[in-house]
């Protein structure tokens, strides 16, 4: 069935001809559907945690006993130094990690689940796989590893050309910036109109 993106397309090759628009079509189709996922974050609302902090706690469930250092946790969250201090500060008011001297290395620091973090983990990831699940319905179990394949390619394009950038960081300067404006009185912008543009996708 046609979407709307055909009909941009379609419009494009008609003014357009010479050129070749199947992979702004792609990357089109992957930018809405990045939106509708990025949008479902309410998903973690019940749970009092944004996207940064429930990335956080993910890589601290997944690592050996449950503990990285902050410098692991940029690595396996692909955020800056500062980004983690400040989702580490909120977690750990929230007593779901616990931050101690490495007793190899005190200059070092060790962050850990606590049983309350470990637990909210696993609540987090049995729905969060739960709603994924049913939105991955509509593709076959051949269609979804064609799919990975296809996806995992192009990350890896793009990730070599273009770098890793830290998205949560950027919203953290965003929110900043809207607080800062509601102090003052003035009128914030929109959160929902600082998508990126269909022009660039």
């Amino acid at each position: 069935m046609p979407d709307h993106i055909d009909g941009n397309i379609e419009g494009w090759g008609r003014v357009r001809p010479d050129l070749d628009v199947a992979a702004w079509a792609i990357t089109q189709r992957i930018g809405r559907i990045a939106k509708h996922i990025q949008y479902q974050e309410r998903l973690y609302e019940p749970f009092g945690l944004n996207r940064g902090g429930v990335e956080t706690i993910f890589a601290l469930r997944r690592a050996p006993n449950h503990k990285l250092s902050p410098t692991q946790l940029c690595d396996s969250t692909l955020a800056t130094s500062a980004t983690v201090t400040a989702r580490l500060d909120k977690l750990q008011d929230e007593g779901l990690i616990t931050r101690r001297h490495d007793t190899k290395d005190r200059r070092g620091i060790i962050v850990q689940l606590t049983p309350k973090g470990r637990d909210m983990a696993d609540r987090i990831v049995e729905s969060v796989v739960e709603r994924r699940s049913s939105q991955m319905d509509v593709l076959s179990t051949d269609e979804k590893a064609t799919l990975t394949v296809l996806l995992r390619k192009l990350l890896e394009h793009f990730e070599a050309t273009a770098g890793d950038f830290d998205e949560e960081d950027t919203t953290e300067k965003v929110e900043s910036t809207r607080r800062r404006t509601r102090a003052n009185g003035q009128v914030a912008p929109s959160r929902g109109k600082r998508a990126t543009p269909v022009v660039s996708s």
